[in-house]
């Protein structure tokens, strides 16, 4: 396989039974202005666009940041073997391929983001490679990491997935990490029977002089389904050693959790999703945590049905006692966005994300040629008020995918047209 793009659908979270059809893009320069905010005080600036090989394409996550303001991503796509990268982009705006992943052994097809340690080495997860096991040979995915030496940046496998009990294929959430350099993640599959069964795991890699050593948390669906089922988003902690996340689907209404897994392992489900018009389902994103212990989130569809025949998506809040209230209900075309990612909080609490479809771009078509936006950049404040920051219109991007805070600036990246490309976003 020498083009993952043909694949979107199938590794790609963003894309998974979202209520998107397939874009047909039509492509212009021109900004649309959206009339009830206007947007003299922002601006919004390419950093890079993506050429493919050898090259990134298709960049899914926000980046981070260094000390000395790099910033480091990923591209699910191109490369040396079109297997996608791990990049850097300089306070300048230069662009560095750190790695490209190359199958086999490697990795292939990150789709998820990075973390950093102290040191400033880089670790996460690919989607497939690692092994011959899974999908046609091409692997269950891996755990790697990156480290920064005199000669550059060299690449390290932590942990191979087998398809098995211990998982199979990491889904678009980032790694967690503790204090003591364990790491934390999710697959979408595995951990009760193998490839291509099971309903996904939680795992944790443990450190020592031998090697990493997997320890699965939770396996999901061992018993039934209603404890969730193919954990997209990844996992967060809290000091005390809990780890939170969400699963796309299962529960009671089989439309997706909230769960919380204790240091002994034990799983509690703190909401179940409902649908329909007053709830959201299908949640893709990892949780965002504030002071207090409230979980933070979105969902791929559910709310408003006249959106789309299962809704356009929600922002949500879980209160530690597991009660929920939803902070917007998303409209679409042309005045919201649909289908939300990944959000971050500031010191406020305010609330932001981007939308991958969505706002009053009429450039981007919906699979029946009709104007569906082509995404926006959002906020939801303190009041539960959302606001649109910007709408994107093809010239300046086209479905953003992730968006990172640093300061007064949002720095993103947006992958549904061509090879996709980064921006950052001043309010």
């Amino acid at each position: 396989m020498n083009s993952n793009w043909a694949l979107l659908g199938r590794i790609s979270a963003i894309s998974a039974r979202a209520p998107r059809g397939a874009m047909t893009l039509v492509i212009t320069a021109v900004l649309v202005a959206f009339v009830t905010q206007p947007l003299e005080a922002r601006t919004l600036k390419i950093l890079h666009v993506f050429k493919g090989s050898p090259d990134g394409s298709g960049p899914l996550t926000g980046p981070i940041q260094d000390k000395q303001g790099n910033f480091y991503a990923t591209t699910f796509g191109g490369g040396i073997k079109q297997w996608g990268t791990v990049y850097k982009i300089g306070p300048k705006g230069k662009e560095t391929v750190l790695h490209s992943f190359v199958g086999g052994s490697d990795g292939t097809t990150p789709t998820s983001g990075l973390i950093m340690d102290a040191e400033g080495n880089l670790y996460g997860t690919t989607y497939w490679g690692g092994s011959s096991s899974c999908f046609d040979g091409n692997g269950c995915g891996v755990v790697y990491k990156l480290s920064h030496t005199s000669r550059g940046w060299k690449e390290s496998i932590l942990y191979v997935f087998t398809g098995g009990a211990d998982g199979a294929y990491p889904g678009n959430g980032t790694l967690a990490r503790d204090a003591a350099g364990n790491l934390y993640g999710t697959t979408l599959y595995g951990g009760n029977g193998d490839w291509p069964n099971g309903n996904g795991v939680v795992y944790k890699l443990t450190h020592s002089s031998s090697g990493w050593k997997e320890h699965v948390l939770h396996a999901f669906g061992t018993n039934s389904q209603t404890d969730g089922v193919n954990p997209y988003g990844g996992v967060i902690l809290d000091d005390a050693g809990n780890v939170y996340g969400s699963t796309y689907f299962g529960g009671s209404s089989g439309l997706g959790t909230v769960f919380k897994i204790e240091p002994n392992d034990s799983e509690t489900i703190l909401y179940n999703f409902k649908g329909g018009t007053t709830d959201g389902a299908g949640p893709l994103s990892a949780l965002v945590r504030d002071e207090v212990g409230n979980l933070y989130g979105t969902t791929a569809y559910g709310g408003d049905l006249i959106c789309s025949s299962i809704g356009c998506g929600t922002v949500f809040k879980v209160g530690a006692n597991g009660t929920e209230t939803l902070l917007h209900i998303f409209t679409g075309y042309p005045l919201d966005g649909s289908g939300p990612g990944l959000l971050v909080r500031d010191k406020a609490g305010n609330l932001y994300g981007t939308a991958w479809g969505g706002g009053n771009s009429s450039n981007c078509l919906d699979s029946n040629n009709q104007p569906s936006g082509c995404g926006v950049i959002f906020e939801v404040n303190t009041k539960s008020k959302e606001i649109i920051l910007h709408n994107f219109s093809s010239g300046d991007g086209v479905g953003p995918t992730g968006l990172s805070l640093y300061g007064g600036s949002f720095y993103g990246a947006a992958s549904g047209f061509g090879n996709g490309l980064v921006f950052k976003f001043t309010k």
